[in-house]
């Protein structure tokens, strides 16, 4: 049985469809038997509704009839709405770009339904929903993935959030790198499940974790843990290209070159190499870049990965295939060479080396524990609903002898801490800055000197902009 066959049975199973459907679903049908692409034979075995729910998904996006007519069907509207919050996930199931899955499992009372999944050449998206017991407010997939014979892989980064019980939403995202990563013809994924009841508090916070980082002790044990199997479907990697752009370019005094965008149906990507005679190290960038249509494609990726290494995503133009490019720089982070750390006294809380304008130092004590924070205003993307933080530690703190520790685990709130003696008067702080600490354990000395990410941030109200192609 095909597609369109299984579509048709769908069809047949529905008594009553809506009256505007009849038009869209006729013309549907055409476009699919004009569009049959190869499929491995596992589609049949998701059953029909999950096959012709991957149309549904084209419709909706594509047909305005049909997305009102959807209204009716509740599964149908929550998968729209699934797909809506991103340009290029949008565009890609536009053009049929997705993998049905179709899998759930059960324990514990925790039922996580594994839907579907969206990749290429540099990202796997997969989409479903966690059930979980009366009174859990939020869920939280952490996941592991193997070779069907149970190797590990490499070259990965594995990202999730916070889902609402029984929503449609994206689980979790796989970054990888093409050089050292090859997606097994079989991926076999184990999926750690924790809960947060609502009498609980806030949230989890996000994960972003990368392959071969050890275990965080201190990190919650997971409620439930399920398994699931799934082919990989090797068209859907086959796609992407490459615009070549060669081309140097300044800012602030560092000069840098693009050899090519790389385009993909879920996200796009450029490389900055950098001068080796910079000044400066570049550590975060802010763009967007812009159509000769005037259409914008944000920075970062469905997953909310903005940059890997030297390569800086960007949502994906690849179904519009724009004949010009321009990418637009609103600022930038950087780390002046020689500015790399700074030493704090943890008697008096103060900098005793220049940290970057506008950041403070707090220094708290609590028994053994020593927690040493770096407070700073919001980022500009911030809303009364919604405070933006960004890195202010490097990777390692160090001991005055020159022994070197790695920071394995940072706090980050809004505000600044209990423990400053001007909390009172700072207090207003709080819708304005937010701070981060890091914890020393049975420290012995009186300094510390700390890895700082970066040693200014510049704005640029009017955009460097610079014509790809």
């Amino acid at each position: 049985m095909n597609r369109m066959e299984e579509y048709r049975s769908l069809q047949a199973e529905l008594e009553r469809p809506p009256a505007q459907l009849e038009g869209t679903v006729r013309r549907a049908q055409a476009r699919q038997r004009r569009e049959a692409r190869r499929r491995r034979a596992w589609w049949t075995s998701c059953g029909t509704a999950a096959a012709a729910f991957a149309l549904f998904v084209v419709l909706v996006n594509v047909s305005s009839p049909f997305a009102a007519a959807c209204e009716s069907i509740p599964i149908l509207k929550d998968l729209a709405a699934a797909v809506s919050f991103s340009h290029s996930l949008s565009s890609a199931v536009d053009h049929g770009y997705v993998q049905s899955i179709g899998q759930s499992r059960s324990i514990g009372g925790v039922t996580v339904d594994l839907d579907y999944m969206m990749l290429d050449g540099g990202q796997a998206v997969f989409f479903g929903r966690v059930t979980a017991p009366e009174g859990v407010e939020h869920c939280q997939l952490v996941p592991e993935i193997r070779d069907a014979s149970g190797n590990e892989l490499l070259g990965y980064a594995l990202m999730s959030s916070t889902v609402t019980p029984g929503t449609l939403s994206t689980l979790f995202t796989i970054a990888i790198t093409p050089e050292e990563f090859a997606f097994p013809e079989v991926l076999d994924i184990t999926c750690a499940v924790e809960l947060r009841w609502a009498q609980e508090g806030n949230a989890p916070a996000p994960a972003h974790t990368a392959h071969g980082q050890e275990d965080d002790p201190h990190s919650p044990k997971p409620d439930a843990t399920v398994e699931f199997e799934l082919y990989v479907d090797d068209w859907l990697l086959q796609q992407g290209r490459s615009i070549p752009v060669e081309q140097w370019f300044e800012v602030d005094g560092n000069r840098f070159y693009i050899a090519s965008l790389e385009l993909y149906p879920t996200f796009a990507k450029f490389e900055l190499a950098a001068d080796g005679n910079n000044r400066e190290t570049l550590q975060t960038l802010d763009y967007y870049l812009e159509d000769e249509r005037g259409n914008r494609y944000e920075r970062g990726s469905a997953s909310g990965l903005l940059a890997m290494g030297d390569s800086y995503w960007f949502e994906s133009p690849y179904f519009q295939q724009p004949e010009h490019l321009t990418l637009h720089i609103t600022s930038a982070s950087w780390m002046e060479k020689g500015r790399e750390r700074a030493r704090i006294d943890l008697e008096t809380g103060q900098a005793l080396t220049p940290l970057p304008e506008g950041i403070l130092p707090t220094v708290g004590r609590e028994n053994s524990s020593i927690a040493v924070g770096l407070t700073a205003p919001l980022g500009r993307d911030s809303t009364e609903n919604h405070h933006a933080h960004y890195q202010l530690f490097g990777g390692h703190y160090y001991a005055p002898d020159g022994t070197a520790f790695e920071i394995t685990r940072l706090s980050s709130y809004s505000g600044v801490p209990v423990w400053d003696e001007a909390y009172e008067q700072r207090e207003a702080l709080y819708d304005t800055h937010f701070t981060q600490t890091i914890c020393l354990e049975d420290w012995a000395w009186d300094t510390v000197e700390i890895e700082l990410y970066f040693s200014r941030r510049a704005e640029y109200p009017q955009p460097l902009s610079l014509r790809l192609f």
